[in-house]
Parts: C-alpha cells; sequence; structure tokens
C-alpha cells in the first residue's frame, strides 16, 4: 500500500499587498511558506512515498532565494519522499532561476513533452507542461499508460467539455483524458476542492489551494491524500484540511437593523453562526433593505468590527427602503415633508426616494453627504 499526497496552488512568495498591510502581507507571506513545510512534515510523519505538486507552487518567476532555500531544504531533509513537481502558469520557467542550481535528488520534473516515472511496482506518474500543443490531438495521442499498471496523471489546467477547436492555452479537454487508462488525475489551477469521474475506470481531482490568499477564496483549504495498491489495482482518498487561516463569505441580512448597533450584533452573531474566528478573513456581503433612519455609511461598522478578524470587508448591497404609508397621518415635520414630495409631480419618480432619503437626514441632523450608495465596499 502506497501513500501519496496531492496538493497544488501554494503560490510562494504571493504579494497580497492589495488587502493586506505591508506588515500583514509579509506576515501571510511567511504563513504560506510554513504551511508547505508543515505540509512537508505531515508526509515524513504519515511515512508517504511521495508528494505530486501540481502547479503554481510560487506565484511569480521572481521567486526570493531564501523561500527557494526553504523550498529545496524541506525536501531535501526526507530523501525517502518522492516530490513530483509540475510547473503552472503562475511559476513556469522558475527552476531556472540561480538559486535553485542545486536541486534536491528527490524533487522530479517534468517537460513539454510527456515524462513517466515509476514509483514502486506496477506505479506509473505521467505528466507535461501547459503548452499550446494541449488543442492538439496528436499531442494526446502520445500519452499511452499501460492498462496492467496503475497510472497517475499531473495536469495543471481547466477541465472542460467542450470540443470548441479554439480552446485558451489552460483548457484541457476532458474527452481527450478518456479511456486512456488512467486511475487518477491529479490537477492544478482550480483553488477549490473539486472532484468528479473520468470515465469508467478514473476519477479526476483538484485539491484547491494550500491556504487562502483572500476573500475570493473562500471554503475549505488543504490537500488529497491517496492510498494505492498497485496489486488490487484500488485508489482510495481523502481531503485534508489545512490551511493557518479561513477565508469567509457571510451574507448578512440586516432588514431589521434599526440603527448601527443593531447591524454591528446581527454581523457577529452571522460570523459566530458561521465558526469565523478572530484568526480568520471574512467578507461580509450586506443585503436586506436599509431603513430611512440610517445614512449608509458603514463606516462605522467596519471600525467597530475590523480589529476583531486577521482581515474584515464589508460588501454593502442593501436596498433602500421606504414605506410611505406609515408617514400617511404622521403629523410631524417629518410626515409633512415626505407627503409634499410625494404630492409633488415636479420631481421625477426616479428621483423621489433619494430626495425623501436627504430630507430626512437633514431634518435628523445627519450630514446629506453619506447618501447611501449601491454595492460600496468598505475595507
Amino acid at each position: 500500500m502506497l501513500k501519496i499526497i496531492h496538493c497544488a496552488d501554494l503560490h510562494l512568495d504571493s504579494g497580497m499587498e492589495t488587502r493586506l498591510s505591508p506588515d500583514r502581507a509579509a506576515l501571510r507571506r511567511s504563513e504560506l511558506l510554513a504551511s508547505f513545510l508543515r505540509l512537508v512534515e505531515f508526509a515524513a510523519a504519515e511515512k508517504a512515498a511521495a508528494v505530486l505538486l501540481c502547479g503554481d507552487l510560487f506565484d511569480r518567476e521572481r521567486v526570493s532565494p531564501s523561500t527557494a532555500a526553504a523550498f529545496c531544504a524541506a525536501i531535501r531533509r526526507h530523501p525517502q519522499i518522492l516530490f513530483f513537481c509540475l510547473e503552472g502558469n503562475h511559476d513556469r520557467g522558475v527552476f531556472s532561476l540561480p538559486w535553485f542550481e542545486d536541486l534536491p535528488d528527490n524533487l522530479l520534473l517534468f517537460e513539454e513533452d510527456w515524462t513517466v516515472y515509476t514509483l514502486g511496482k506496477g506505479l506509473r506518474i505521467f505528466g507535461a507542461l501547459q503548452s499550446s500543443r494541449f488543442a492538439s490531438g496528436d499531442f494526446w495521442d502520445l500519452l499511452t499508460p499501460d492498462p496492467a499498471d496503475m497510472n497517475l496523471v499531473l495536469l495543471h489546467g481547466t477541465l472542460t467539455t467542450s470540443a470548441h477547436p479554439d480552446l485558451s492555452r489552460d483548457e484541457i479537454p476532458l474527452s481527450r483524458l478518456q479511456d486512456r487508462n488512467i486511475d487518477y488525475l491529479a490537477m492544478g489551477h482550480i483553488h477549490a476542492p473539486k472532484s468528479g469521474v473520468l470515465d469508467s475506470r478514473g476519477s479526476f481531482c483538484y485539491p484547491g489551494c494550500l491556504e487562502p490568499r483572500g476573500f475570493d477564496e473562500p471554503g475549505p483549504h488543504g490537500f488529497v491524500v491517496l492510498l494505492i495498491d498497485p496489486d488490487m489495482h484500488s485508489l482510495s482518498r481523502r481531503f485534508v484540511p489545512f490551511a493557518r487561516r479561513r477565508a469567509f463569505r457571510i451574507r448578512t441580512d440586516i432588514s431589521g437593523c434599526s440603527s448601527v448597533p443593531e447591524i454591528i450584533d446581527q454581523i457577529r452573531r452571522n460570523l459566530e453562526r458561521e465558526n469565523c474566528g478572530p484568526e480568520d478573513m471574512a467578507d461580509v456581503i450586506l443585503t436586506g433593505s436599509l431603513q430611512p433612519q440610517l445614512t449608509g455609511d458603514m463606516a462605522p461598522v467596519l471600525s467597530a468590527l475590523r480589529h476583531d478578524y486577521f482581515l474584515l470587508r464589508l460588501t454593502d448591497r442593501s436596498k433602500d427602503a421606504f414605506d410611505a404609508g406609515r408617514y400617511a397621518d404622521d403629523r410631524s415635520l417629518r410626515g409633512y415633508f415626505v407627503r409634499s414630495v410625494l404630492r409633488d409631480s415636479t420631481i421625477e419618480d426616479r428621483d423621489r426616494q433619494a430626495v425623501i432619503r436627504c430630507g430626512l437626514l437633514a431634518l435628523q441632523g445627519e450630514s446629506t453627504d453619506l447618501i447611501h450608495e449601491t454595492d460600496q465596499l468598505y475595507d
């Protein structure tokens, strides 16, 4: 029985300064590297025979010498584990950098042509770098695994069922890989775990990225552990959550909130319900109806919450709520104002709600510069 770890899209040395301060971006970069080092130690503790690195191990060609040194040292430290490394679209050519001149002997790379390795008895590992040749049927015809073997194939790209001849460089026609005696298609490129049936014999799997780098990568993150018995021709897999931090995208309906403190409490309840903790990242999407007495400025809400989490953003998609009926018998100045605007034929219908909101805010002594805008971001 062989144990193999499948991971992809680590994106070591990512910039990540779009949303993070320079200090926190540097911290997050160190955490990405630390997660890879932990993965290597996990593989050693589990007595894994191999680790499949399916592309975009690095985020760019300009890998720092310190990251390169840590990467090679971790692999060299465990010569009993073979690391099969496939370059992706983000790190193509990275191993030609000067600080990768002395690569570990147990780091095995792939070429644009099909490269084949043997692991143990009866287990073959195939791989090829992403290229324009993916669009050619002749290229896939050169992939000829023996049906008597257990066959793993490593690729980086987007599997597609499209038969269109003008596929993009990163698209891989699923039909080209079917009925080729593949038992497990180890993929990289998509940052969320995804798996499915390849054909009557095999399956495909994206493990997703090891760590989320932003709000657009919510959900579980980790790697896949494979158990393979070439003699019995059996294969099983399990996903292992492994991320240092998690990313959440949480929708919060603020329709019933009549004040900023109520909005804050509602957000906190939703974050707790999703088990989002202080070490995590959250994009809170506000929905529902914004009450007329609120300005729509969510900056105070963000200020009250942002220091309770590693990273927090508010995306305000709430809509203005206005019930004309509640002012029909209101004998206050507010009621008189609202009824006057509703009767005024010189005001366009599309502007009427904005005029009412502006007037109500002015009557409350609020600044009319803080009129609610749709899909406003606060970060």
